[in-house]
């Protein structure tokens, strides 16, 4: 069974998906597939991201509101959806009921799922599912509301996700870089440093904290260094004139380096397995429905928020690299991608991508080049990058 699942995906890796998509004697075919995304391009979610004190510059203006998806933010979408289009419209075909799209009630995700729909399947009038906009959806938000969460063992998970040495082992790691930050932002000023003195983001501690509810979230220096991270990479693939990427310090070599402060974050607070679990649920069970119910439809599109992702990334221990992101590191419009797949000899199985663009594919609305679409090995599978069906099935139920 091994060499022939080998075979089988050595045969995916080469061949375009559309290829593969049809009926072929002894060769796999596409049945299921289901797409959890991030949303697209977006400024940052409110005024005042980072506190006072953390720069002395004034940050670029947005031309939308704080936390929607920008104009181009979806023309980006639009060429991610062109991308997918090509390799998934033959399997599509031409049953607009074949399509079922999912997003949060956020105008970024609504949005960015109406651009998504209608470019991948032009001639359909695709309805974007979701919950009362007043409303909050579990599906992407599942600690929103809960009381009851056990912070206790929430945090040990986080705990031990730090290296020996803990956070001031992290500061020193990132000590070099975490310098290169305050040069191009500005930080720090009081209130925020000790002792009421000028500092830097690597004077001030970063530690855990717990949140309303129990959730787990980080404070200080490397919560600082990850929101301006993401920032200035929103800044970058925005298209903005370089003078107003990192107050026209900050080059695209930094925005990529920065991001390492972004996936630490993650790693740290949204991927260890007893968060993750709790954080993936309601969408491995769409997942789940996606690739199995009887009545499910052949391509499912949910459209969510980077926790979303980093979430099932932990849950199912997955790893990717984003475009030209830090390992692990959620882009705009990056999705892991479920396939189902049936071959005669191997039976059905599961193979799970990510794709993503690039920065300056996003900056400069490129075509994605074929390789944006990986495969991921499933290490919870035997470290196999394709799972038996029943197998990953279990892994599902398991969380």
């Amino acid at each position: 069974m091994k060499k022939i699942i080998s075979a089988l995906i050595a045969f995916l890796v080469l061949s375009p998906i559309w290829a593969t998509a049809k009926t072929h004697d002894n060769k796999p075919t596409l049945e299921r597939v289901v797409v959890i995304m991030r949303h697209g391009i977006r400024p940052p979610t409110k005024e005042v991201f980072v506190p006072q004190g953390a720069t002395n510059r004034v940050w670029a203006k947005w031309d939308v509101p704080y936390g929607h998806l920008t104009a181009h933010g979806g023309l980006a979408i639009t060429k991610l959806a062109e991308f997918d289009g090509g390799n998934y419209r033959g399997f599509l075909g031409s049953n607009c009921k074949s399509l079922h799209v999912v997003a949060d009630v956020d105008q970024r995700t609504l949005k960015t799922a109406e651009i998504y729909g209608k470019t991948i399947a032009p001639k359909c009038n695709i309805n974007v599912e979701h919950v009362a906009l007043d409303g909050v959806d579990k599906r992407f938000s599942p600690f929103e509301g809960k009381v009851n969460l056990d912070s206790a063992m929430l945090l040990a998970a986080a705990q031990r996700q730090l290296p020996n040495g803990g956070f001031a082992a992290l500061h020193q790691k990132y000590a070099p870089l975490l310098a290169k930050l305050d040069k191009i932002s500005g930080c720090c000023a009081p209130p925020i440093c000790p002792d009421n003195k000028a500092c830097g983001l690597n004077d001030l501690k970063t530690d855990f904290s717990i949140k309303k509810g129990g959730r787990v979230k980080i404070d200080g220096g490397l919560d600082i260094a990850s929101t301006m991270a993401q920032v200035l990479l929103l800044q970058y693939t925005d298209g903005k004139p370089l003078s107003d990427v990192g107050f026209g310090e900050a080059s695209v070599d930094d925005v990529r380096a920065f991001s390492q402060f972004h996936a630490l974050e993650f790693n740290l607070i949204a991927r260890p397995s007893a968060i993750a679990k709790i954080g993936a649920k309601p969408l491995l069970k769409e997942i789940e429905n996606g690739l199995f119910a009887a009545n499910a439809p052949k391509y499912s599109v949910f459209v969510g928020h980077d926790t979303n992702i980093a979430n099932i990334g932990g849950a199912l221990d997955v790893h990717w690299v984003a475009g030209d992101l830090a390992p692990d590191d959620p882009s705009p419009g990056g999705a892991l991608i479920f396939e189902k797949w049936r071959s005669k000899k191997g039976g059905e199985y599961v193979v799970v991508r990510y794709r993503s663009q690039t920065l300056d594919e996003m900056r400069n609305l490129g075509n994605l080049k074929s390789n944006a679409s990986k495969i991921l090995s499933q290490p919870l599978c035997d470290a196999k990058t394709a799972c038996s069906a029943a197998r990953f099935k279990k892994l599902l139920l398991a969380n």
